[in-house]
């Protein structure tokens, strides 16, 4: 499947549904020039081994023989790795994962049999199967277990290859966050170890699409600018789906004529090419002949052009018959279109075009009750998109304002750390010099100056203890530090005023969502909060883990933040949940911590007594 072609078939498309299509394609465009870039066949199971885990190889057909000789030349374990790679590729995903299960359990019997890259690929096998099954836990788990064994195994553009796997699937479940910063990884990964371009053309041009859904065009517009500008001559079939979705771009940014340039031109560049692609360059040329209200030419083109699987085909044509005035013809197409959506659970989208289409339609002929009936299911079905979409987007704007705050939590934390080093290290010199100048003045006999340098000795020890206690104090007040308050506040009056805006108000969310930096992910900082948490409780982790062996992962995040005297609605911030919620969470654990009901769950963690299962030090700790 073609991006261009599905670029024209979806154009106008819901962005959420639209992210699986075209992710999906984005192989299509690098398939032909990694073939290229393989035709030497080789020959060893080694080498065919290597060559299937340094490419990104796409054509199962060739696979197939490859395998069959790798099972003539030696049946060894890693080499069945290949053999997933193909059932993964040829979609037999129940037969994938029976194999996985068997190489995996052989690797854990005979660790030592196998080498890093061993791991990484079959780790990175793994990822594969479950971005195909869609399974995005699966997927984040193998692919970041895949991308630090690569790095480790110095394979720097395997490891974009992972990243590059696992922001395809954030792309196709409509995670658009989290594909971008997985993508834009990947790219700087590549760029900066490849020696080809046709290594990050596929990064390029999943980050073009993302913008593309995000509807942040002008950024789109660059990274297909991007594609089309490094496309080598020998590969037209890029270069022409790059001309498509540049003309599609325009014409959803409705810079009509710049559209229309980009279109004209993939027709002129088609004429010894494909007939498909001339096909969508005449969809495309006609689509902006309507907007421009050129209507009879649009008809000229719309009926040279081939219906196919391009549902989107017969509503322009339908459009362009009511345009012309030509009700009858627009109500006969757009109602034998409408019914047969009617069974497509995902082609919300077009039935949302139809019906309005069929409103106005009976609108023009002054049947009101049919045009108001249509126009109702309209609003129905536009409404449940846009509450979706919305809720969507606004759980994924709390994510990523608490991952900013805490991340400037860690940033300053670091800071401190760094500075009470170097305390640390300027009290060890002074200490001993001190001892230094004891042991001389015990030489010399003089008791004098032996006692001022044990007076000395004890300030700093006394000073040296004052920097840890305010460490901890400074820790203390990081933590209690819940600055998401003020940003959802202040994000709150603004969405309550975009919500006044009505059929705007979608744009600007989208807005507001993209500006905020993504660098780290929720997990990752309850990782880095659980550090510096330990730092300051030395020995309470353990203990908790010790004593109460069967508490959940957000259980003991919640002891964690109840130690630490938060307020209901500080813990119900950082969990983003409910303050009743809290309530209710904290009932739970004081029947799991076998407490009565009066009992003070605050009071019972702060008296809790620590085992003493370490002998590091706060101070060795952060040293």
């Amino acid at each position: 499947m073609l991006i261009c072609k599905l670029k024209a078939v979806v154009s106008g498309f819901s962005k959420t549904q639209t992210a699986c299509y075209l992710f999906a394609i984005i192989i299509s465009i690098v398939s032909p020039g990694l073939v290229k870039a393989q035709q030497t066949s080789p020959r060893s199971p080694d080498a065919i081994y290597n060559t299937v885990f340094s490419s990104g190889f796409n054509s199962p057909d060739s696979l197939y023989g490859w395998i069959d000789q790798l099972n003539r030349n030696g049946n060894q374990t890693k080499f069945k790795s290949v053999e997933v790679y193909y059932l993964i590729l040829s979609n037999q995903m129940d037969s994938a994962r029976i194999l996985l299960n068997q190489i995996s359990t052989a690797f854990n019997q005979k660790p030592a049999s196998f080498t890093k890259i061993d791991y990484a690929r079959l780790y990175y096998t793994w990822a594969k199967y479950a971005r195909n099954v869609y399974d995005e836990k699966l997927c984040e788990q193998y692919s970041l277990k895949a991308y630090n064994a690569f790095i480790e195994a110095d394979d720097k553009l395997m490891a974009g290859a992972t990243l590059q796997n696992l922001g395809g699937l954030m792309v196709q479940l409509g995670n658009l966050p989290k594909a971008l910063d997985y993508t834009s990884k990947a790219l700087r990964l590549k760029k900066e170890n490849a020696t080809d371009f046709i290594h990050f053309q596929k990064e390029l041009g999943t980050i073009a699409i993302i913008y593309d859904l995000m509807g942040l065009y002008e950024k789109a517009l660059y990274y297909y600018k991007e594609i089309l500008r490094l496309t080598p001559k020998g590969n037209p079939d890029n270069f022409l789906f790059t001309l498509n979705n540049i003309g599609v771009l325009y014409e959803n940014l409705e810079q009509l004529d710049s559209a229309y340039y980009y279109f004209n031109l993939l027709e002129q560049k088609t004429e010894n090419e494909s007939a498909e692609m001339k096909q969508i360059a005449l969809f495309g040329k006609a689509r902006i002949l309507n907007l421009r209200g050129n209507f009879d030419t649009a008809h000229k083109l719309l009926s040279q052009v081939s219906k196919r699987d391009n549902r989107y085909l017969n509503y322009w044509r339908a459009k362009n018959y009511l345009d012309m005035g030509d009700v009858n013809k627009a109500l006969l197409l757009a109602k034998a279109e409408y019914k047969k959506e009617l069974g497509s659970i995902n082609r919300r989208d077009i039935l949302i075009k139809l019906l309005d289409l069929l409103a106005n339609a009976y609108d023009m002929k002054k049947q009101y009750d049919s045009a108001l009936l249509y126009k109702k299911t309209q609003y129905i079905l536009a409404d449940s998109l846009f509450r979706k979409d919305t809720q969507r987007k606004l759980s994924n704007l709390y994510i990523d304002i608490e991952t900013m705050d805490k991340q400037i939590e860690i940033d300053n934390l670091n800071a401190e750390k760094k500075v009470n080093e170097l305390k640390n290290r300027n009290l060890k010199i002074i200490i001993i010099f001190g001892s230094f100048a004891g042991l001389m003045t015990i030489v010399s006999g003089v008791l004098f100056y032996r006692n001022r340098v044990k007076k000395h000795l004890l300030d700093n020890t006394a000073l040296q203890f004052k920097v840890e206690q305010k460490s901890r104090d400074l820790h203390h007040q990081a933590l209690r530090m819940i600055q998401i308050n003020n940003h959802l506040t202040e994000i709150e009056e603004q969405l309550k005023k975009l919500k006044k805006e009505g059929a705007e108000a979608p744009q600007e969310i989208q807005r507001l969502l993209t500006t905020i930096n993504i660098n780290k992910t929720l997990e990752k900082e309850w990782e880095n909060f659980s550090d510096y948490f330990s730092l300051v409780h030395e020995g309470f982790n353990e203990t908790i883990e010790s004593k109460f062996p069967n508490l959940s992962i957000n259980e003991k995040r919640l002891i964690v933040l109840v130690r630490m005297n938060l307020t209901n609605k500080e813990v119900a911030s950082l969990l983003n949940i409910e303050m009743s919620s809290v309530k209710m969470a904290k009932y739970r654990l004081k029947r799991k911590l076998n407490l009565d009901e009066e009992q003070d769950l605050a009071l019972f963690l702060q008296n809790l007594e620590v085992e003493s299962g370490t002998n590091q030090t706060i101070k060795e700790k952060m040293s």
